[in-house]
């Protein structure tokens, strides 16, 4: 089942229509046709962003026949729209039993770049036509794995380094931060470094883990568990406004990977997320669908 939620918006000159999804953790495990049932959920939107961790690890692009069938997804959805993706902390190592090392996986995401309509954080992390503007902002490795937590300060030093990418930002157009991980980004140092967008999205945060009709019936940010073994953290699902910025934090597509260990076989519990954000200039209610 695929789980999209509907987001409206009243702002800006024009009307938009977005796909926001993340957490593919797309492995040697991942039954690929889950891809034809994102593609056909995806295929008639105007602008779709992937919030990091395409990857489950990075060596799944070994397996000829898996990097294949995610080449030609990548290749299918980006015919019609344009695809924007960043890249999370899985798509930077190898991981295995609980292990990690670096992999920076060049050669492969190099090909994903040269994909005609994707931009990707690595190589082009600013894209503006004449609705949007997006900042991809790639949180790296040493953000997720330097210290013992996600580091605020290597946040921070990247936004101010990328910021004379959007110092004369055009205050018409829809502003989107398409990042990975949610965790500092309710800071108020790098909140007020982004107080020029309308909206930051992200994953990474598997709606909290929480079972489906726990999601309907609780409302708010809360969770289950986080990815950094959390219980009851906040900020892991749903939106939230920040200094008049919309964070909305996709619940991904996989809750439980081929990484999580025996924990995998109790993925078919979760639904897929997707996240439709409709932008209409005209006034009109506010509201969460689910199909």
């Amino acid at each position: 089942m695929i789980d999209i939620k509907k987001h409206y918006y009243n702002m800006g000159n024009e009307d938009i229509n977005m796909m926001l999804f993340g957490d593919l953790h797309f492995s040697d495990k991942f039954n690929d046709k889950k891809l034809d049932l994102i593609y056909n959920k995806l295929k008639n939107s105007e602008y779709i962003l992937i919030a990091g961790d395409l990857l489950d690890s990075t060596d799944v692009v070994n397996n000829i026949d898996k990097r294949d069938k995610l080449i030609k997804f990548l290749e299918k959805v980006s015919k019609k729209s344009k695809v924007f993706i960043t890249l999370g902390n899985h798509d930077l190592a190898i991981r295995n039993k609980h292990k990690k090392a670096k992999d920076d996986n060049n050669e492969f995401w190099l090909e994903v770049s040269k994909i005609d309509g994707i931009y990707l954080s690595r190589y082009n992390n600013y894209y503006e036509d004449d609705k949007i503007i997006v900042y991809l902002l790639e949180q790296d490795y040493d953000y997720y794995y330097k210290n013992k937590h996600e580091s605020r300060e290597l946040l921070l030093d990247r936004i101010k380094e990328d910021k004379i990418l959007f110092n004369n930002i055009d205050s018409n157009k829809i502003k989107i931060v398409l990042c990975h991980s949610p965790i500092n980004m309710i800071d108020n140092d790098i909140s007020n470094e982004l107080k020029d967008f309308n909206f930051i999205f992200c994953g990474h945060m598997h709606n909290g883990m929480m079972p489906y009709y726990l999601d309907k019936i609780i409302k708010g940010n809360r969770g289950l568990m986080s990815p950094d073994n959390r219980v009851f953290a906040n900020n892991t699902r749903g939106v939230k406004d920040i200094n008049n910025i919309h964070l909305i934090i996709s619940g991904g597509i996989t809750k439980l990977s081929k990484t999580s260990g025996i924990f995998r076989y109790f993925n078919f519990v979760y639904p897929m997320s997707i996240d439709n954000i409709v932008i209409k200039k005209g006034k009109i209610k506010k509201k969460v669908d689910i199909l």
